[in-house]
């Protein structure tokens, strides 16, 4: 009897062990996750000028599927849930603004934690700039960007492990939109009959509108001249670099007859003033000063200093006499020797 209730009971443990074996297991289905964040940046290289006023809008796209290491990307899903944000705020219908003299360079969150991906791979996105150029202004030559997202299998979930932001050329988070430069030339000329070649005419230029810290270069003829008799001044010195801060206090150079002073890189909208100390001579320059705005076109303040004279009269004078008398003198020969010759060929 024990032994057939044994038997009986394995019985039921073998039939109960297949039928479970027979149930299917349920389907294994993703959990979607949602996306994080990235950023980017908008800079505006200024080039040593305070920043102006200026605005860029950023859009976000579903993206092609091309290949991205080797992996053909899915569009994007949901670019409308996709949030661009500065400082956790969000931006208004995607505007970046610059206020005058703030900063040059913004850092912008895309934020992907309204969208959610339910199946591993590399989800791609487009970001694209869209502004207009201020005058002289370079907009970022790769105006679109691609934006893709790498959702992996971690074995049991789903995770956005990777980021990358890039353009045809290669990876890039930055837009680079930079303000046009321009350069200034103050030239010497000086003219007339008691004009000095080798006299040095000091010139001080001052230039408003730039960023105090920036440097820039300045191309001189001599970067220290020496003086000399002509020169009211002992010590000279032309400087090959000058910042913001020096040139809006005010520079100053040493040129002779022929000689030039170039600064470069000055920014479109820069104001300057160049005032050449008074000399005994006559300057083409009201006031011996020239000033205006830096622009489009290369600005040259050309200084042309005169210094001319009356040659005294008496000195022409007192060889002009005696010239006359020895013309008289030759002439008088010729016609006493033209009067004897007559006289001789009568006789």
């Amino acid at each position: 009897m024990k032994k057939t209730s044994k038997l009986f009971a394995v019985a039921i443990v073998l039939v109960m062990m297949i039928a479970l074996s027979a149930i299917p297991a349920a389907a294994f289905t993703y959990d979607p996750v949602a996306g994080g964040t990235t950023t980017f940046t908008t800079t505006l290289n200024n080039s040593g000028a305070p920043v102006p006023a200026w605005e860029a809008t950023y859009t976000v796209a579903a993206g092609s599927g091309e290949t991205s290491n080797g992996i053909t990307t899915i569009a994007g899903p949901s670019p409308d849930a996709v949030v661009l944000k500065i400082d956790d705020t969000a931006l208004t219908d995607g505007k970046v603004t610059f206020t005058a003299g703030g900063d040059a360079t913004k850092t912008v969150t895309v934020d992907f934690s309204g969208v959610t991906f339910g199946q591993p791979g590399v989800y791609r996105y487009t970001l694209t700039q869209t502004a207009t150029a201020l005058p002289g202004m370079t907009l970022d030559e790769h105006p679109v960007r691609n934006i893709d997202l790498w959702v992996t299998d971690t074995g049991d979930a789903l995770a956005v492990t990777t980021y990358q932001i890039s353009h045809t050329a290669g990876k890039s988070t930055a837009f680079e939109n930079g303000l046009g430069t321009q350069s200034l030339t103050i030239s010497k000329t000086v003219s007339g009959l008691f004009a000095s070649r080798e006299k040095y005419f000091k010139f001080t230029v001052t230039i408003s509108g730039l960023d105090a810290a920036a440097t820039y270069n300045i191309t001189v003829a001599e970067p220290a001249p020496a003086t000399n008799a002509t020169t009211t001044y002992d010590t000279m010195t032309n400087p090959a670099t000058a910042t913001g801060a020096q040139l809006t206090a005010g520079v100053d150079f040493y040129l002779q007859h022929g000689q030039s002073v170039v600064i470069a890189g000055l920014p479109y909208g820069a104001e300057y003033t160049v005032v050449e100390a008074s000399e005994e001579y006559t300057s083409n320059q009201t006031y011996d000063t020239v000033s205006g705005s830096i622009a489009a076109e290369a600005v040259t303040a050309a200084f042309i200093n005169t210094k001319d004279g009356e040659v005294p009269t008496g000195v022409i004078l007192a060889v002009v006499p005696g010239a006359a008398l020895l013309a008289a003198g030759v002439v008088g020969l010729v016609v006493m020797s033209r009067k004897r010759k007559n006289e001789d060929e009568e006789e």
